[in-house]
């Protein structure tokens, strides 16, 4: 037998995916539907499955081996099921990739692992509940999912060892409607499979699903038209049959395209509104779909904003949150490394080949639930985080399928869809846990009379943020405006990308009254939560300052892991400082006072207008030296008694450098935002010198205020005059609240001074 190769190398054979849909299907090219011409494509793809003709499924008998033969295929997988969770169905031993056999190759092509283990060599024929792994409470009980999974592996998805890749099979549909496949032996929903071919796109399913999703509410509801005569900047879009860029008109509908750009030139579009005769293929491949969608005009920023107008630019840019929720729906370039790369299936760009077997009995077909994150360039850039959020329905074109997100349901090309195929509990659906904070559109609150708000909490504010944060940007100057779009829809007062304080949310309130709401804040609220995550953290080391943004903001430090803020904790907060914010002429002003003066700004968006980098924080500053507790992971520890160190590798020389007195053991964490653990000389600087820590406020934890928040702060000075760089945080856990009054107040030198905040 021959060795069992690794699954990222091991590709299906062709001869496992004979063409089960006859004859070649003709591929549906660019233009208009010219009377009904996409409704008889639908016509011609149905009539071409065999199972809506009631024929056997196996028009082409595969060679099997003595085992598969005895294998009951009807019975296995036609038979009703009724799983609470999953159970194993047969021991199928070892898989051969060169077996002769079409069902054992088919079953080595779709086996999985563990992220952390080699593949196995012995293997078993395993159901899955779809209720339970992928839609709760959804009432789909008859409906499951198959998959090859290791040998005696009692696996539950849901934790946190996924077997990968990402991949089940299911039996073919034997229904022409897409969304009321039922089971026979219940009126329940079920999941089937659809095939999916390579050189061309189920646009009738893809219309299915938008019709679909034209029932869900939360995808209906947009802030405004951005196409609006009361819109001042003017949206333009390609118009598809004539190759021009228009303006669009209110009421017209378009879509967007998301993709990557890539290295490429400027389009010289300030003159001639004409597209060129060549265009990039993704754009060529956008405006193919478009008409197969019924669609007309396509928006596509490097044609429809004018890239050598820098007034034009910058405005378009502005409005481009708006521009991405209002389109009808978004095409995403997921797989395409620049724009040169074409949208799978479409038209010259073939896709991955789907898994597939036929019998007389059975015709088994892969499924994909969740595409490949990690070797999308889309997903690693930082525009297109606030487009697929911000758009109302996603049709994301990846190597194997195309899939369709919005707010309400997941649904992919190589199965019939369930009108509900999402939970929004990430907990209770695969889809959500895996893809929801990066891909699904958000909810917006229908009846906020003061805008289109998002429902999150402040916890998934921070999660969006992180999420954002590690990704790209080919200029670290977009960093805010990328991210401005989510930040003006959310339910909180943000200030260059911090919270500041919470809105009432899910309200019918008038403007007048939610304006009263917002100046009922008193300073010290208003304050406080700004103040609260002024100690945000990375969730590693951060990979350097980003120019042009303040230090005290997550804005000014790139990260590779996001940030977090659950060590703040969500009880009352004790300031120990005050904070006002460093206007344009120098002069300061209190949030307070500063979102009064705003109040009916505030309300058309959530985002305070940058006034400086600057912020004044006013409280008790303490000198404080550091000695190491795990080098190792770059973590340190206060020590009062010897505030200048030496980089020791084990927290006992610490101790033992003491010579005063013994070192004591407070329980501290200290975080800085440059990378000490990677450079030696950064490890050293931190160690060798005093630094300013400025005492926040005191978090409240179970009730008791016994959490005291620092910023470790750098001098520094520019054109502007001098200002401090927070360069780390510094927790201080005081149990029995005596060690900030009888250990740092007494050992260690401090002095309430006046910080600006740079």
């Amino acid at each position: 037998m021959s060795t069992i190769k690794s699954l990222k190398r091991s590709r299906p054979n062709l001869s496992v995916i004979p063409d089960v849909m006859g004859t070649k299907q003709p591929q549906d090219g660019c233009g208009s539907d010219n009377g009904g011409r996409l409704s008889a494509v639908s016509r011609r793809f149905m009539a071409k499955i065999p199972s809506l003709h009631r024929k056997k499924w196996g028009q082409k008998q595969q060679k099997l081996c003595q085992r598969c033969k005895e294998i009951d295929l009807d019975g296995i997988f036609n038979r009703p099921r009724h799983l609470i969770d999953s159970e194993m169905v047969l021991d199928l031993g070892i898989l051969d990739e060169e077996s002769r056999c079409a069902l054992c190759r088919f079953f080595c092509s779709m086996r999985r692992t563990t992220p952390d283990s080699e593949t196995a060599r012995s293997y078993d024929l395993r159901v899955y509940s779809f209720n339970r792994y992928f839609n709760s409470g959804s009432g789909c009980r008859g409906s499951t999912l198959w998959a090859i999974d290791p040998d005696r592996f009692m696996h539950d998805l849901r934790d946190n060892t996924p077997l990968l890749p990402w991949s089940w099979f299911i039996p073919q549909s034997s229904s022409s409607d897409y969304f009321e496949q039922r089971t026979p032996w219940s009126n329940k929903p079920t999941v089937k499979g659809l095939p999916v071919k390579e050189t061309s796109i189920n646009y009738p399913l893809l219309r299915a699903w938008i019709k679909e999703c034209g029932n869900h509410p939360t995808c209906n509801y947009r802030s405004f038209d951005p196409s609006g005569s009361h819109n001042r900047t003017t949206i333009r879009g390609i118009d598809c049959t004539t190759r021009r860029i228009v303006d669009l008109q209110p009421g017209d509908a378009y879509i967007t395209l998301s993709y990557v750009w890539g290295n490429k030139a400027l389009p010289n579009n300030k003159a001639d509104r004409a597209l060129p005769n060549t265009v990039p293929k993704a754009v060529e491949d956008a405006m193919i779909v478009v008409q197969q969608l019924g669609q007309r005009y396509l928006w596509v920023d490097q044609y429809c904003i004018d890239q050598h107008d820098e007034q034009d630019k910058h405005a378009q840019i502005r409005n481009m949150d708006h521009i991405y929720e209002g389109s009808h729906a978004t095409i995403v370039a997921f797989s395409g490394e620049d724009s040169s790369s074409g949208l799978p299936g479409v038209s010259s760009t073939p896709r991955i080949p789907q898994p597939r077997f036929t019998s007389s009995t059975v015709a088994l077909l892969g499924f994909a639930s969740v595409p490949a994150l990690d070797s999308s360039v889309w997903m690693r850039r930082g525009w297109t985080f606030q487009e697929a959020l911000l758009s109302r329905r996603l049709l994301l074109f990846a190597h194997d399928q195309v899939y369709f997100f919005c707010s309400s349901g997941v649904w992919v090309e190589s199965s019939m869809p369930m009108p509900r195929m999402l939970c929004q509990t990430k907990h209770q659906s695969i889809w959500y846990s895996a893809i929801a904070s990066t891909i699904i559109p958000l909810r917006r609150l229908r009846h906020s009379s003061y805008g289109c708000q998002i429902d999150i909490s402040l916890d998934q504010l921070i999660d969006l943020i992180g999420s954002y944060n590690k990704r790209q940007l080919s200029f670290q100057a977009d960093a805010l405006n990328a991210f401005r779009g989510l930040l003006s829809r959310v339910p909180f007062i943000t200030y260059w990308g911090l919270p500041c304080y919470e809105l009432p949310r899910g309200t019918k309130q008038s403007k007048e009254t939610y304006h009263s709401l917002a100046l009922q804040a008193s300073d010290k609220t208003a304050a406080s939560l700004l103040l609260r995550f002024l100690c945000w953290e990375p969730e590693s080391t951060c990979l350097g300052r980003r120019e042009g943004f303040p230090s005290w903001s997550w804005l000014g430090w790139e990260t590779s892991d996001g940030i977090s803020a659950e060590h703040l904790d969500s009880g009352p907060a004790i300031a120990h400082s005050t904070l006002n914010i460093e206007d344009d002429d120098g002069t300061t002003i209190s949030m307070f006072d500063l979102i009064r003066q705003l109040g009916p700004e505030i309300e058309r968006s959530s985002v305070l207008p940058e006034r400086t980098t600057y912020l004044w924080l006013e409280g008790p500053v303490f000198t404080l030296g550091f000695q190491p507790a795990n080098p190792t992971y770059g973590y340190f520890r206060f020590c009062p008694n010897h505030p200048l160190g030496h980089f020791h590798n084990h927290y006992k020389k610490m101790k033992e450098s003491c010579t005063q007195q013994p070192c004591e053991e407070l329980g501290m964490d200290i975080r800085f935002r440059f990378d000490i653990k990677g450079s030696k000389e950064l490890g050293e600087k931190a160690l060798k010198r005093k630094w300013d820590c400025l005492l926040v406020f005191t978090s409240d934890f179970h009730g008791t205020p016994n959490r005291h928040h620092f910023l470790i702060l750098d001098p520094a000075e520019e054109h502007a005059g001098a200002y401090y760089v927070v360069v780390g945080t510094l927790r201080l856990k005081d149990y029995y609240r005596t060690i900030l009054e009888k250990v740092l107040k007494t050992q260690v030198s401090h002095e309430h001074r006046k910080i600006r905040l740079g």
